[in-house]
């Protein structure tokens, strides 16, 4: 999570920053209908966030007995989770896909901090996201990591095109500070001259 703040430059911070973490040794939430899910869908983690009189009341699941780096991605795909909860628009229609897809690239992202290729190539080619996550590593790397988080927050559209390039709304850019041009003096000053045996120093006005 650290990494992944300072990719962002601070954009990932929790506005409710205290998250529960529990640990099972049985991964329940895979169950549906009484029957375990087919392992490519299964997941060794899980978020839910809920409304409280703060904002929100945050808790992770996760599996034990998961190996390092796997465990890595799961707590950045699930911090993914609160992050978008916290800051996207609840009127805003996001494909599912697409959100986990966008929950896949923090993971992503982290593990390509750590040079984790194995980590990077098992994310590309999990079918979890039914190959979103491949548009959304192209789609990050013309919009850039904070390009995507602004698309959560500002955008519109349901999915994101691999060749987006910044132009989402005009929600998406905050209006940049103008600062009016400074007039120039009327009256310049010279308070030296530096050059041949004998420099010549005094004041001269031009």
């Amino acid at each position: 999570v650290t990494a992944l703040r300072l990719m962002a430059n601070g954009a990932l911070a929790l506005k409710n920053p205290g998250i529960n973490v529990s640990v099972f040794d049985v991964d329940y939430w895979n169950v549906v209908n009484g029957k375990m899910l087919p392992s490519e869908m299964r997941r060794t983690g899980f978020s839910q966030s809920r409304p409280s009189s703060a904002g929100f009341t945050h808790n992770v699941l996760l599996l034990s007995a998961q190996p390092k780096s796997e465990l890595a991605a799961v707590c950045a795909h699930e911090y993914a989770h609160l992050w978008i909860t916290e800051n996207k628009s609840p009127a805003r229609e996001m494909e599912i896909e697409t959100l986990e897809a966008v929950c896949e690239l923090f993971a992503y992202k982290l593990l390509q901090s750590r040079h984790d290729l194995a980590g990077l190539e098992r994310i590309r080619a999990n079918p979890y996201t039914k190959g979103r996550i491949l548009t959304m590593i192209a789609a990050e790397s013309n919009l850039g990591f904070n390009g995507v988080l602004d698309w959560v927050k500002f955008g519109s559209t349901a999915t994101i095109a691999s060749n987006s390039t910044g132009s989402l709304t005009a929600a998406t850019h905050i209006p940049a500070t103008i600062i009016p041009p400074q007039p120039l003096p009327k009256q310049l000053e010279l308070n030296g001259l530096i050059g041949g045996k004998r420099p010549q120093i005094g004041r001269a006005h031009v």
